[in-house]
């Protein structure tokens, strides 16, 4: 009885939560539509030419099995920091250098070819799923706060503190590895390759589509939520609440706070990345019954150390490099960065694979 009394009052709280976000949408249509097309404008500019691609050769890796190849070369680090199979190492390398999704799409994909326990699956993506160098080091550094080096601090930390999550969390969790869990360490993809093509760019569609109908919805929430708070005398909330919810919103509110509060928000938008991110992942996770009260523990403490590292750049070492700016050019992104990431993903793969050679 106490169970039904106690569903019925949360659907109740629901129905009566939701018909007011109804009523404030058409309050507010001009607004909603105002901001809805900003997303859809930043969707159709940036994050589908730039986010598709990536997720393309993601599905590619996994569905061919190079994944698995490529886990071969990253295999002694992985097990020895994070105690997971080597294929997660090409999650952990794409989520680090493509930014969000792709390393929780990587992670279950993994998951459904049988390479990763369903464990394994949610203790990846609480650490492979960060936001990428080109967005951190040219938007949010040099764009937001006019300094490629606090970018910089802000992206080495995320990784950092990444490692250091699952390297903690690995010497935590008393299943290991769970190696008896697994139903397969090399489940193999179609063997054709036009099919894994066929396949890759279809499911690819599928995901970049749905991560942008996120972005627009949570880009509407997050206006309308700062609007709100501006007319009930509680505009000094709205940053943080642009931070938790939607990760570039709030490091772009937190860049005009400016100062040491302004950098330690900034660094906490992207290492909690926000709820837009969680709903993102949970597309990918739902189908596979994986939780994400993992991940949400574990980017918490991310963004609490990503923030510390910002607010210290800040008040010891940051130096502005360019006038700064929240009008954010992120098509302008210059080549030198991808190019540096490419070199970077080349020069490690090198490093462990003559490493594993050697040993």
């Amino acid at each position: 009885m106490r169970e039904n009394g106690r569903d019925r009052r949360t659907a109740h709280a629901s129905s009566v939560v939701l018909l007011a976000c109804a009523l404030v949408l058409l309050a507010y249509s001009d607004a909603a539509g105002e901001a809805g097309y900003a997303a859809l404008k930043l969707c159709a500019s940036v994050i589908v030419p730039s986010l598709f691609p990536y997720m393309v050769i993601s599905s590619l890796l996994v569905l061919s099995g190079s994944a698995n190849e490529i886990g071969g070369w990253f295999a002694r680090p992985v097990r020895c920091l994070f105690r997971l199979p080597g294929c997660a190492g090409s999650a952990f390398l794409l989520g680090a250098l493509c930014g969000f999704p792709v390393g929780a799409k990587t992670a279950c994909e993994l998951h459904e070819t049988g390479s990763l326990t369903r464990r394994e699956c949610e203790r990846l993506i609480a650490i492979a799923n960060n936001t990428g160098p080109s967005f951190v080091i040219e938007v949010v550094g040099a764009h937001l706060w006019g300094s490629r080096g606090m970018g910089l601090t802000i992206y080495l930390s995320q990784i950092a503190s990444a490692v250091l999550i699952g390297w903690v969390d690995a010497r935590r969790s008393s299943r290991g590895m769970d190696h008896g869990q697994r139903e397969s360490v090399s489940a193999p993809g179609p063997q054709d390759r036009m099919q894994c093509l066929s396949l890759a760019i279809s499911s690819s569609a599928r995901a970049v589509l749905s991560v942008c109908g996120f972005i627009v919805f949570f880009g509407v929430v997050s206006s309308l939520a700062e609007m709100l708070l501006v007319r009930l005398h509680l505009g000094a909330a709205a940053p943080y609440i642009s931070a938790l919810l939607e990760f570039s919103g709030g490091a772009a509110r937190a860049a005009d706070l400016g100062g040491v509060r302004g950098a330690f928000l900034t660094g906490f938008a992207v290492g909690w990345s926000g709820i837009s991110i969680f709903a993102q992942c949970k597309s990918f996770t739902a189908p596979h019954g994986i939780g994400l009260r993992h991940t949400a523990l574990c980017k918490g403490i991310q963004g609490i150390l990503v923030g510390a590292s910002a607010a210290v750049y800040e008040a010891f070492f940051f130096v502005p490099s360019a006038v700064s700016s929240t009008v954010v050019p992120l098509q302008d992104i210059p080549a030198s960065v991808w190019a540096a990431e490419i070199l970077i993903l080349a020069a490690m793969a090198l490093f462990f694979r003559q490493k594993s050679a050697i040993s």
